[in-house]
């Protein structure tokens, strides 16, 4: 976390402290690719700034992995690994205390978001995030053109599943 000033981190923390224990009882399972997608959609959304890379499960930030793990280091997040359910993330004893860090307009962003997208599975975040993401690097608006692009990162996906995140995407203007 070098070139980052600690005020800043603190602030960080708190977001993905915050969005942990908004997640708790809306998604089906607050794991790292989760957090990791809905990070990237609160970017997007002018919540902080964390330097997206495409990855293999889509947009993939280590200044997010890395903020994770000085929350989970402050206490603010628990983060177990579930045998073969991969990451389980919960609030943790200092949550409170650490997302007294986040702005009321960012709080109030991270709800709005958690309340469209949070009860998505991790699969279908990692579709609604690249989308997101090879829309923005490639600046392409036809929705045939984004589907084809997408489908070359992610063929697993059918393109009725593709065109759903789109319109998903188009109906809460992610």
């Amino acid at each position: 976390m070098k070139n980052m000033d600690l005020k800043s981190v603190f602030k960080d923390v708190g977001i993905i402290c915050y969005l942990v224990k908004k997640l708790q009882g809306v998604s089906p399972q607050v794991g790292k690719t989760v957090i990791q997608k809905l990070m990237y959609i609160l970017e997007r959304k002018g919540v902080g700034k964390y330097n997206y890379t495409l990855y293999h499960y889509g947009p993939y930030s280590s200044k997010v992995e890395s903020l994770l793990n000085y929350a989970e280091f402050l206490k603010g997040v628990n983060v177990e690994w579930g045998v073969g359910r991969g990451y389980l993330i919960k609030p943790s004893v200092n949550v409170e205390h650490l997302e007294k860090s986040v702005s009321e307009d960012k709080k109030e962003t991270i709800n709005d978001i958690v309340t469209k997208v949070g009860s998505l599975t991790a699969k279908d975040l990692s579709l609604l995030s690249t989308i997101l993401y090879v829309e923005n690097q490639e600046n392409i608006s036809n929705d045939e053109e984004l589907i084809n692009v997408v489908r070359s990162i992610k063929p697993l996906f059918s393109k009725e599943e593709v065109k759903g995140k789109i319109d998903l995407i188009k109906k809460y203007t992610l």
